[in-house]
């Protein structure tokens, strides 16, 4: 029998457990996600926050978007 490191962290392992989370079915839906940019979102972000910038920067100056 394998005893677990009195120190150990990952509260998964304690009572013999495998280590990682049992895998609960629970569905997404559009409220568990938040409108704040993560990593990997392929640079929307950069690019929403660009296009932002420059439609202020367009109508401080009077002139159109695409000028």
């Amino acid at each position: 029998e394998k005893r677990p490191n009195p120190r150990e962290l990952n509260p998964y392992l304690k009572d013999n457990g495998s280590g990682y989370p049992e895998e609960a079915s629970v569905e997404p839906d559009q409220n568990q996600f938040s409108s704040v940019p993560v990593v990997g979102d392929g640079g929307a972000s950069w690019r929403l926050k660009a296009l932002k910038r420059a439609q202020e920067q367009a109508a401080r100056e009077g002139r159109k978007l695409d000028e």
